[in-house]
């Protein structure tokens, strides 16, 4: 009895100590993430995700509409919501002063653990220890030098660049979801019970509300295993069983992928990724990755599929999709970004052992228990040594920014903080990214592109940074409501600098402020703001504006906004979704522009009057006060039915899940007292 008390407590001391140990060497390399505010890096996107928390901490629960970016748009667009909510949570738990401070805890944590879950999926794959902690030391202190962009920090891991220098925190925090959620997968597709399918579809919803790569890559390995069991006994079972966890996850997350939601996410594969050239390579590579699989499986996996074959299919996977982005062909959203997902197999590939190095090592030391001491101690060393040479490779990216007061992005975004009356700002590349969590203006860009509902932003954005007609820009910036453009000269010292032509506003606008390489210039609005009363016939007889370089209609639009106003207007906000406006005295022919993007969810009342909105000019809203009944009109945002749909179907599947856990644990209970 005492022998087998001191096996299992020696198990359980293994089981719990390892994880530690790997949690804290991870946490050692990433220690500097836990001091500051914020990251040296300041080309990252890490300040889209602090802004939106930002938001959520200065509004929450009124997230209807968030109008500081892309001329306004539905926050539920906006990022997936765990990260953003998370860093709001954290900061509030630890009483922190920054939401930028419990963002670089929040993503220090999830870097740290991201061994630990996939030491957990090697020891579940391989049924030992030992094969997990090879598998996760490798996935810590593998470096990036394989990777050609990494060049620069080429003994950092590249899960620590894509973080750090990137700012792709919720990428790496879904990846640390994914080891845990495949875990769950694969005991669904054994065991075939309710609970294992709650557990797997708790997973995926996780991941889901956490980042669409990291959901995408889940699929993928989803697909993988299925794959993987295509000639075992019972493959109608495990599709069924992979078509309940799918829907129960569904319907976990329906409250935020509703139809609009997800129309929204399959641009976010056309950002930043390259068009394939022809469909004759995509086929090709597909169908190699196809057959190839099939034929490993049929060859190779007689009666299970092996640990090491689904890993290597993995692996293939994700380098097919970056070494084929890399020779121009797209086969999946945004391929550049699937390099951690390779590495990840590739830890799991080595932790496997298919070298038999471990065996080879073994027959080497023998049985002497002073071979085997010498030996665990030489490992332990050069593991120690090596994660000080990461920790110090890394530090330059892990690093807090003591002086950020002193950047030109804080500099310039307190100067328009400061002068910023009414009116947008144009901001591209660094200064749109940060322009919002150092201050509160709104802007013409932000941080999210796929959230961005306004048709005309992007187009502007193209013809501001790149077109070399000064006028035509000038044009487009007054039709937008830009009260200022901030320039980002070669001299800059930023990450982005995007201006094919910065010189084309000198002659033509005033420069109000310069600061090391970044120009802001005026624009001279003659009627700033988001509220202006207009004559209804002229604006209904305006054409719409056909495209970027139509400078008659654009013209035309601009000549209606800059016409003197008779009618003068007020208004308040009410929230994030409500406006009320005060006109001083309705007039006959008259109407309200509203110079934020037209949206079917946007009501305006007068009374109990319904007054019409159409869309005018670049997709701004025109209330028609033709039918106003007081001089008081409201706008008020009202939740989409797609939306209210999604939330009642999530709220549905959450209680049944509970209850049907509830019951089935009552049941076993009974059974358990009998």
């Amino acid at each position: 009895m005492g022998v087998r008390s001191s096996i299992e407590t020696n198990l359980f001391s293994r089981r719990i100590l390892i994880p530690t140990a790997l949690f804290f060497l991870n946490l050692f390399i990433v220690l500097p993430l836990f001091q500051g505010e914020y990251t040296s890096n300041l080309g990252s996107i890490e300040c889209a995700y602090i802004t939106q928390a930002k938001f959520v901490s200065e509004n929450l629960p009124d997230l209807a509409w968030f109008s500081n970016w892309y001329c306004g748009f539905p926050f539920h667009l906006s990022y997936v919501p765990l990260v953003p909510y998370l860093t709001y949570l954290v900061r509030a738990v630890l009483s922190l002063s920054s939401l930028s401070h419990a963002y670089r805890i929040l993503t220090a944590l999830a870097y740290a653990l991201g061994p630990v879950t996939l030491y957990f999926m090697i020891r579940y794959l391989s049924k030992r220890e030992l094969p997990g902690v090879v598998g996760a030391v490798v996935y810590s202190l593998l470096p990036s030098m394989a990777f050609p962009m990494s060049s620069a920090f080429t003994l950092v891991p590249w899960r620590l660049i894509v973080m750090t220098v990137y700012g792709e925190g919720p990428h790496i925090l879904g990846l640390t979801l994914i080891p845990l959620a495949t875990i769950a997968f694969m005991e669904s597709l054994k065991r075939k019970a309710f609970r294992y399918y709650l557990a797997t579809a708790l997973m995926i919803s996780l991941v889901a509300l956490t980042n669409l790569i990291a959901l995408f890559s889940l699929a993928v390995i989803m697909a993988i295993t299925l794959l993987a069991e295509i000639n075992i006994k019972n493959w109608r079972g495990k599709l069924r069983s992979t078509f309940i966890s799918s829907a129960l996850a569904y319907g976990l997350v329906a409250f935020q992928y509703d139809s609009r939601y997800i129309a929204y996410s399959f641009s976010y594969g056309a950002i930043g990724s390259n068009a394939p050239p022809s469909a004759g390579p995509l086929q090709s590579l597909i169908l190699i990755l196809v057959i190839s699989s099939i034929m490993l499986l049929l060859f190779c996996a007689r009666k299970s599929p092996a640990p090491l074959l689904w890993s290597l299919m993995g692996f293939s996977a994700f380098l097919t999709f970056v070494v084929a982005w890399v020779l121009g062909v797209t086969l999946v959203p945004q391929p550049y970004r699937y390099v951690p997902e390779a590495t990840m197999f590739i830890s799991v590939l080595l932790g496997l052992d298919p070298f038999n190095f471990v065996g080879t090592i073994r027959r080497a030391v023998g049985s002497s228990r002073r071979r085997v001491r010498i030996l665990i101690l030489f490992l332990l060393t050069s593991i120690f040594l090596y994660s000080c040479l990461t920790f110090m490779a890394g530090y330059p990216v892990t690093r807090p920014n003591e002086g950020i007061e002193g950047t030109s992005e804080y500099r310039v975004a307190q100067w328009l903080q400061e002068a910023h009356v009414e009116g947008r700002i144009y901001a591209t590349g660094n200064m749109a990214f940060w322009l919002d969590l150092f201050s509160d203006v709104p802007q013409i860009r932000g941080g999210y592109d796929s959230a961005a509902t306004n048709g005309w932003w992007s187009l502007v954005n193209s013809e501001v940074d790149g077109g070399s007609d000064g006028s035509l820009s000038v044009l487009w910036l007054k039709a937008t409501d830009a009260k200022y453009v901030v320039v980002t000269y070669q001299n800059a010292f930023t990450t982005y600098k995007d201006y094919r032509y910065p010189d084309k506003f000198r002659d033509i606008l005033e420069m109000r402020y310069y600061l090391e390489g970044f120009g802001v210039f005026e624009i001279h609005l003659k009627n700033p703001g988001l509220i202006q009363v207009v004559n209804l016939e002229e604006a209904q007889s305006l054409k719409p504006i056909e495209n970027i370089t139509d400078r008659v209609n654009l013209s035309s639009y601009v000549d209606l906004v800059e016409a003197p106003v008779k009618v003068n207007s007020s208004y308040e906000s009410i929230g994030t979704g409500k406006m009320r406006i005060k006109i001083d005295g309705l007039a006959e022919n008259t109407a309200l522009l509203v110079k934020a993007t037209y949206d079917m969810s946007w009501k305006a009342y007068s009374g109990q009057e319904t007054l019409s909105i159409s869309e005018i000019g670049p997709d701004f809203m025109l209330v028609d006060l033709g039918h106003a009944k007081s001089s008081i009109v409201e706008l008020v945002y009202e939740q989409p039915i797609g939306e209210t749909v999604g939330l009642i179907i999530s709220i549905v599947v959450l209680l049944s899940c509970a209850s049907c856990g509830s019951f089935l644990w009552y049941r076993n209970y009974r059974k358990h007292l009998d």
